[in-house]
């Protein structure tokens, strides 16, 4: 939103300050549509001053524009700002840098046209200094101010530390728009004298000089425009921003010792899957209430409640289905069950009917976020996002984040936070980020927009700027479009992704702490971890060739998390949900290094867990045990085996064995197991007696042996 003002400015600046006039001859005088002078129009304004009034003013048509266009410039400006922050509070705290940005925008403007202007017609630097004024003092005053209001252009648009990089830049540019000037006129001489009105068509090097001279113009002036969208800076120090300086500071190569222990922490309820039962939930109110992809994507948020992980729905009324006075019926969160994905959804959906008096959009005027906002910190702060949640009791609030902008950088630094009762408005209460008294409840104190922001920039910019452009090493950028909301040992975390600057190679990732805003970098650069999407794109090959003998399964969302095996280690790898339509039907498991190595897909996500655990050695628990059983009957496939067995606590108890579960037991030699337990079958189909020795991990066979042969040491 700020970088579109910017630019507006700018445009309506120019549009200021080109006049439709035809331009000077080079002999200094100008026409109006081939018709007289404005000579008479500037004659009142001339006086006594030494600055002829050609080169101050800018005029469009026979009137000369002054100091009121400017004036009515800021006017129109502060309008569009003020109807701006009415109307959408959540740019507040901006009117007051839009000022500015708009007085150096305007002023800029003005000097880019009447460059323009002089590089379009006959005139070049020398008339122009003399029409500004004769003598070295006015030249050296003129090139002060242009110096000067470049840099506050610079100061601005894209932070003060951008003059560094963007005002020589400029001033390379001017350099060189002069020494055009200059072979212009060396052309014109050469060529006899010809006006700019004269020739027509044919490669003159007058015409040669007025293309570049023109693509100089056009460049100074890019170079502006970009530097209000981009935050030019040095290097890492001088950024005052907490977690900027986590990020500098936390920087982890060794194990990340966090890692996965419970199946059901597992992210696999996507936010598409999400949002389709969500709407399925609003029943009888979802042809009123906006249900589509961008109001399903503004409204819904991850949360962790009571140990649970949640997406959080916040419903609103279609903009044309809401005539004010209403509120709001319900709400709705989804829960992140593995253990019940593939069941209903009935069991992961619950409807809460509570209606909720304020919102951000659609509610009666004086109940919306953004009044209450604008009313209490109008030029003060600015929104940095809006959260829908749920506390342990299932109560719904609104947290409101509230963020100072630094002029100097211009970034933005979270400071408060407004959580407010969505049931009562007028229950509201701020904290600020620190405050050790926010309630236990609320689990995102930093939102995940801000945090990517901050974590983007730092991947970009920690090394400066000059090693940004000639040398991008040890420089990262997101691997994914938003920061992912991921729960590891009942810790929360916003979770990124980065890869190396232009590669698919992963650099790392960054883990932020929700409720505390702590960040750690896992440095990964020596390990040439694999990005999800070659990992996503290995795993789909593999589906597809038939090698592990399963169909084509679409893949939503995919999560890296640190994962310790039975033999003690840590490594890092990727876990995908995979769907059948909107039903999970299986898991995949790879590993971020070895990714070309055959995934773990299982039905089971324990399974396909305990299966990756398992490929280094070890097991899943040191006190597993041998038990014997009779087989009483037996029939055996490929990879599996239905067995009947009979020891002295169980009669006849029938148990599957497959032969990817036996990898996971005490003896890693799942292939030479499967083995003895066909020919333990084939014994006693023989009409032997045959005993099996089995090891149980809770209900599965992990590990099988026949004395009858020694496959298995």
């Amino acid at each position: 939103m700020e970088g579109m003002m910017y630019v507006l400015g700018l445009i309506l600046a120019l549009l200021a300050g080109f006049h439709v006039t035809r331009n000077p001859d080079w002999q200094g005088r100008s026409t109006i549509n081939g018709k007289g002078t404005v000579d008479e129009a500037k004659t009142s304004y001339q006086g006594d001053t030494r600055f002829h009034r050609e080169g101050l003013a800018l005029y469009g048509g026979p009137a000369v524009i002054h100091i009121g266009v400017f004036l009515a410039f800021l006017v129109l400006f502060t309008l569009i700002i003020a109807i701006v922050d009415f109307t959408y509070a959540h740019y507040i705290g901006s009117v007051r840098s839009f000022l500015a940005f708009a007085l150096a925008a305007y002023i800029i403007g003005l000097v880019v046209s009447l460059l323009l202007r002089s590089m379009t017609g006959e005139s070049d630097i020398e008339d122009v200094k003399e029409r500004l004024g004769k003598g070295k003092t006015s030249t050296i005053i003129m090139f002060m101010v242009l110096l000067t209001v470049v840099m506050f252009m610079a100061i601005a648009l894209g932070g003060a530390l951008a003059a560094v990089c963007v005002v020589p830049l400029i001033v390379l540019l001017a350099i060189l728009a002069v020494l055009m000037m200059r072979m212009r006129r060396a052309a014109q001489e050469e060529e006899g004298g010809l006006t700019a009105r004269s020739w027509r068509g044919g490669f003159s090097s007058v015409r040669w000089t007025d293309t570049i001279r023109k693509i100089v113009a056009m460049l100074t002036l890019a170079i502006l425009i970009i530097s209000s969208f981009y935050a030019y800076i040095a290097p890492s120090a001088l950024v005052d921003n907490d977690l900027y300086a986590s990020l500098e500071a936390n920087e982890e190569r060794g194990e990340n010792n966090m890692t996965l222990e419970d199946p059901q922490e597992v992210r696999v309820v996507s936010w598409l899957l999400a949002t389709q039962y969500l709407e399925r939930s609003y029943g009888d109110s979802a042809s009123f209430l906006d249900s589509t992809e961008g109001g399903l994507l503004r409204y819904t948020d991850p949360s962790y409640v009571n140990g649970r992980f949640v997406w959080v729905n916040a419903p609103a009324y279609e903009a044309w289905k809401w005539f004010g006075g209403k509120k709001v019926p319900f709400f709705v969160y989804v829960e992140n069950d593995p253990a019940n994905i593939t069941e209903e959804a009935t069991r992961v959906t619950h409807k809460v009917d509570m209606e909720l008096e304020t919102h951000e959009v659609r509610i009666t005027w004086q109940k919306r976020l953004e009044q209450l906002c604008f009313d209490r910190y109008a030029a003060k702060y600015e929104i940095t996002q809006i959260r829908f949640t749920i506390d342990d009791d299932e109560n719904p609030f609104w947290i409101v984040y509230l963020a100072r902008r630094d002029t100097f950088f211009n970034r933005l630094y979270l400071e408060r936070i407004l959580i407010v009762n969505a049931e009562d408005f007028d229950d509201n209460t701020e904290y600020g980020v620190q405050d050790e008294d926010i309630p236990e409840w609320l689990e995102v104190v930093f939102p995940d927009f801000y945090v990517y922001d901050w974590v983007r920039f730092w991947g970009n910019y920690r090394l400066g700027l000059t090693h940004l452009w000639f040398d991008k090493s040890h420089l990262y950028e997101p691997d994914d479009l938003s920061a992912r909301f991921i729960v590891v040992q009942g810790n929360t975390y916003w979770q990124i992704p980065m890869v190396q600057k232009s590669s698919h190679v992963l650099g790392g990732y960054v883990w932020v702490d929700t409720r505390t805003g702590e960040a750690t970098f896992f440095n990964r650069e020596d390990h040439s971890l694999a990005d999800k999407d070659t990992v996503e794109a290995q795993v789909q090959k593999y589906l597809s060739s038939g090698a592990l003998g399963f169909r084509q399964l679409d893949i939503h969302e995919g999560y890296l998390y640190p994962i310790r095996l039975f033999d003690g280690s840590v490594r890092e790898a990727y876990i995908f949900p995979l769907y059948a339509g909107l039903t999970v039907q299986k898991y995949a498991v790879v590993d971020a290094e070895d990714y070309t190595t055959e995934p773990y897909i299982e039905d089971d996500l324990d399974l396909a867990l305990n299966r990756y655990k398992a490929r280094s050695g070890g097991s899943k628990d040191s006190d597993l045990e041998w038990q014997e059983f009779t087989i009483s009957s037996g029939q055996t496939e490929e990879e599996e085996a239905v067995l009947s067995l009979s020891n002295d606590t169980l009669t006849n108890h029938t148990i599957i064995i497959f032969q990817e579960a036996l990898q996971l037991g005490l003896v890693m030699n799942a292939e030479d197991e499967m083995r003895e337990v066909k020919l333990a079958v084939a014994a006693w189909g023989r009409g032997e007696d045959v005993t099996i020795r089995l090891v149980f991990d809770g209900g599965v066979v992990v590990d099988a042996d026949w004395e009858g042969a020694d496959l298995v040491p």
